[in-house]
Parts: C-alpha cells; structure tokens; sequence
C-alpha cells in the first residue's frame, strides 16, 4: 500500500494496523536521519523518532497531501531535534578528532564501523550542515523538498551544503575523498 493509501485507512477507518504500517516503513530512515543530526548519539535519535511518530499519530489528520508524507515526516523529526536541542541548551559535545581513528575507519568494508565514522564526521559540522547534507544524501530529498523541511531560504541550504562537504572534505583522507 501507498503512504497515501495507509493513511486514509488509518484516518477513515480508525485502522491503527494501517499506522503501524506507516511506521514500520518511515522508522529506520527517520531514526538514521535523527542519529545524524544527533552526531551519532543513538539514544537522543531513538528519543527524538519516538516523539515524532506520537506526533504524527496526533496530528496525521492535518497532513494535507501538498508535498510527499516522507517530507512532511522529517519536517517534524527535524522540529523534534531541534526541541530536544533547545533542552540540551544548544550543547552538542565536539569530537576532537583522533585523525588516525578515522583513517584506519575509513579502510573498514564493516557497516557498523562506517556508522561510527559518519558519526564523527558529522560531530565536526554545524547543527544546520549536518541537517542539510543529511537531507541531501542519506534521504535524496531535492534542494526544494530541504527548503520544505527547513523553512531555509534556498540560498541557505545552497551555503550549509557547500559549507558542509568542504569541512568533510578536510578531514577525510585524500584518497577517500577522491571517491
């Protein structure tokens, strides 16, 4: 079934089965976006998914179908994160950055090692270069669909994404960046 479909079941028909559904489909991706934004901190991530799925479960009834379900749904991840930075005081901890670690990561064919990796790399970039690049690359969403879910003037997320993968660029090593 079709996002559209699962909710106008789950709206019509009160079918929690057809939210479940909805769920089971969006979860990883909106836990790997959040965990990006949280700079690999699972917990914060896992914390901010589960409050945006309440949130979608309350407010599902006023999606309005103008733009696809998955942007709507990172729209209120990305607000999620950034309620849940507000109550960290807007302290996120910099990685000082054992270059070597992330060389020797970086030769890893291991899933979870390049987890590790994408985590202290995106510890390095600002809340709105780590919104950004993960918008673009982790989920695919176009320039336009990231302006949607940011509410950032198209120049803005253009600035953050080339900001971004400057920084990234820096501190891979030459022969990843290459790649």
């Amino acid at each position: 079934m079709t996002d559209n479909q699962l909710i106008a079941q789950f709206l019509i028909e009160k079918d929690n089965h057809a939210f479940e559904a909805l769920v089971k489909k969006h979860q990883s991706n909106i836990r790997n976006f959040l965990r990006r934004l949280n700079a690999g901190n699972i917990h914060e991530a896992d914390d901010a998914a589960q409050e945006t799925f309440l949130i979608v479960f309350q407010k599902l009834h006023t999606f309005k179908g103008k733009s696809k379900f998955s942007t709507w749904l990172h729209q209120i991840a990305y607000r999620c994160f950034l309620k849940q930075l507000d109550k960290q005081n807007n302290k996120l901890i910099d990685f000082d950055g054992d270059h070597p670690a992330i060389s020797s990561l970086m030769n890893s064919n291991d899933l979870a090692e390049t987890d590790v990796l994408v985590a202290q790399l995106m510890k390095h970039l600002s809340v709105n270069e780590r919104l950004i690049i993960t918008l673009s690359y982790s989920t695919g969403m176009s320039q336009s669909e990231i302006v949607e879910v940011t509410q950032m003037p198209l120049g803005t997320v253009k600035s953050h994404m080339n900001r971004g993968k400057q920084k990234l660029m820096k501190l891979l090593p030459k022969s990843a960046a290459v790649a």
